[in-house]
């Protein structure tokens, strides 16, 4: 199915103007008409609409990457992800800043939990050139290495991007469990 970013304005009234972007499939696209019928002349499409930047996919990638770090435990790749001054905020934990101190905190991440988790991306915002948000949730399994125990894994992740060098990177990361206390 061939999906693409489009914009679509709609403005309530002569004063506002609400910009809605969202994901919409040609079929939808297609249904254009029926929005039309809503809302009458606030309603503007646009048959030549540009897709939007590749940042927000620029950025999807990123954070898709960073999964399988944590997936197949590679500190290498993980800590690519990170911008030169990046820092990780564990739950518990104290943060981890830079690459040195970014590289303790996965190799003791793995060192304690092997990771099969998946990541759904709720949100990407970008704000400027070089900065922007995503919000995730991830969900799956941890086994500690130490005996095999596996437990359900669920996380809630906030991240800050930054671009460096052209590249969007993990300039901030915070996550907290989403499980009940046991």
């Amino acid at each position: 199915m061939d999906e693409r970013v489009y914009t679509v304005a709609v403005a309530p009234s002569k004063y506002h103007r609400f910009i809605i972007r969202s994901i919409i499939t040609k079929q939808a696209l297609n249904q254009s008409r029926y929005y039309s019928e809503i809302f009458g002349d606030r309603f503007e499409h646009f048959d030549d609409m540009s897709p939007v930047s590749n940042d927000e996919q620029s950025i999807k990638a990123t954070l898709l990457a960073y999964r399988d770090g944590l997936n197949t435990a590679s500190v290498e790749n993980c800590i690519g992800l990170y911008s030169s001054q990046g820092m990780c905020m564990p739950q518990h934990a104290p943060a981890s800043t830079g690459r040195s101190e970014l590289t303790t905190c996965y190799q003791n991440f793995f060192n304690m939990l092997k990771f099969d988790v998946e990541f759904d991306i709720k949100e990407v915002h970008v704000f400027t050139d070089t900065w922007a948000f995503a919000r995730t949730t991830s969900a799956g399994t941890t086994t500690l290495v130490q005996n095999g125990q596996k437990n359900h894994e669920a996380n809630q992740e906030l991240f800050v991007m930054e671009k460096e060098q052209g590249k969007w990177k993990i300039a901030r990361y915070c996550f907290c469990t989403t499980n009940p206390p046991k």
